[in-house]
């Protein structure tokens, strides 16, 4: 059986104490990871915050040797997770939601 694990990743503002930036995963540590949040607070972006936590995702022991990481966004996000390494190319694959 697999060992399925959570990452959360949270900054903090060390003068302040407010939650500037926030990350959620979920991966089976070997096959598959999806990054389900990235979230930088508004007047923190462009500063970096996006880029310490996917760096962070992406170098996390439940992570870094999954063989698919992979996350939904809307259009105009696409660029910027393309500096990452990710692609649009996913084999043909297709979001599918369910609701009650």
């Amino acid at each position: 059986m697999l060992d399925t694990s959570s990452v959360v990743l949270s900054l903090i503002n060390d003068k302040t104490g407010e939650l500037i930036g926030f990350a959620r995963v979920i991966s089976d540590t070997l096959y598959r990871a999806f990054i389900f949040d990235v979230i930088a607070k508004e007047n923190y972006r462009n500063n970096g915050i996006g880029t310490i936590l996917m760096k962070s995702i992406l170098e996390h022991p439940h992570v870094r040797d999954v063989e698919r990481v992979e996350l939904y966004c809307p259009d105009r996000l696409v660029p910027y997770y393309k500096k990452f390494g990710f692609s649009t190319d996913v084999n043909g694959s297709n979001l599918m939601r369910y609701r009650k």
